[in-house]
């Protein structure tokens, strides 16, 4: 068991497509549940932080694919500059940005949360905060602000709930305000905020795989699902309703941020995606799917996320015969004979402490290369 450019590859290629399975059944959800898609986003993230290459996996050889992509990776541009160490650079360069990027947005939610500490809440509001969250079977601190730059209730506390609420919250009635409390305690309640921190830093780490932009937007919307159903889940079907209606009028201000600062979850919901939660709420419990169904479902992609592990495509290129008759008419002193393999990926063969020159990678299959040590070089000579 090891983790190779290779293994990589094909984790980044099985991730793409579960992310692909999750948005198809993201917007299925109503049928199929979203115990089964959350197992399809969790599956996708475990399988592309888990690139590892099997001993026993099935090698599927690439005869043209792989060998083209691996002769371009390996131009020199200048010097000994190759196309796969500038698109290193670009990697880690675009990478230490976009973390810049986050970094600065939640320095700015830091100096936010300070801002708005020092406004004075009315004590109505907290005595029906401290209600709420009892009801929601939480009884540790909370923290509550207004302020006039937020659009939208959120929270925005990590150990423990701190709700900002909208600048116009005189508008909203008790009802309204309870279900706002409600919503946001929920998903401090589920840990969506460490969450949602995670796919921040998985989209700055795979800023260049537009897989990992799906799969964020599939994964925010699944915990907006979630945080419906939590919330709703002791409703009366008229408190239901209520919920809504604040959820609508919440979601129709359409007054532009002025300072952008939050990790909310709905600031980005198309008509699409607002429409799914109203109508998963409304449906209730999945009752379209048995929960056979769904474990059968389940097991399939448990199944699929084993397999991806038994299969792993890499380069090959049909070795010359006269190449190999070479090779084998050296007597080799094992002692004295090794493969190097330099900075670039090529190997060189030495015999006997004499250089034979570079040899393919395939020829690592065969004997006697099979059973040589294969040196790293570390540093430029």
């Amino acid at each position: 068991m090891s983790v190779s450019v290779y293994s990589i590859i094909m984790a980044i290629l099985w991730f793409t497509l579960a992310v692909l399975i999750g948005n198809y059944t993201l917007h299925r959800a109503s049928k199929h549940g979203l115990f089964f898609v959350a197992s399809i986003l969790l599956l996708s993230a475990l399988r592309i932080f888990l690139p590892l290459d099997l001993n026993h996996s099935i090698v599927i050889r690439s005869v043209r694919l792989y060998p083209f992509l691996q002769n371009l990776m390996r131009y020199v541009l200048i010097g000994h500059v190759t196309i796969g160490n500038c698109l290193i650079v670009c990697w880690i360069i675009g990478a230490c940005t976009c973390f810049t990027l986050l970094l600065r947005k939640l320095l700015l939610q830091r100096k936010f949360r300070k801002a708005v500490q020092c406004q004075q809440i009315d004590s109505d509001l907290l005595g029906l905060l401290y209600e709420i969250s009892r009801e929601m079977g939480y009884c540790g601190p909370v923290e509550l602000a207004i302020s006039t730059k937020a659009t939208t209730a959120y929270q925005a506390g990590f150990i423990f709930p701190y709700i900002v609420l909208p600048h116009n919250i005189d508008a909203f009635s008790v009802t309204d305000i309870r279900n706002m409390f409600r919503h946001e305690l929920c998903h401090f309640l589920g840990g969506d905020l460490w969450l949602q921190i995670g796919l921040q830093i998985m989209s700055c780490t795979l800023w260049w795989n537009p897989a990992v932009i799906l799969f964020r937007r599939n994964v925010e919307q699944m915990l907006e699902l979630r945080c419906d159903r939590r919330a709703c889940a002791s409703l009366t079907s008229e408190a239901q309703v209520s919920y809504l209606d604040t959820l609508l009028r919440l979601l129709s201000d359409n007054r532009p941020k002025v300072f952008k600062v939050s990790l909310d979850y709905s600031g980005g919901a198309d008509e699409a995606e607002i429409l799914q939660r109203f109508q998963m709420i409304l449906q209730g419990e999945t009752k379209t799917l048995s929960k056979i169904r769904t474990a059968a479902g389940c097991l399939m992609c448990i199944a699929l996320f084993v397999v991806s592990y038994c299969m792993i495509l890499q380069p090959w290129t049909a070795p010359a015969d006269e190449q190999t008759e070479i090779y084998h008419e050296v007597v080799m002193v094992p002692e004295e004979s090794y493969i190097l393999r330099e900075l670039d990926g090529t190997l060189l063969f030495y015999c006997n402490n004499i250089n034979y020159g570079e040899i393919p990678e395939t020829l690592l299959e065969y004997e006697p290369f099979s059973k040589l040590h294969i040196y790293e070089r570390t540093c430029l000579s």
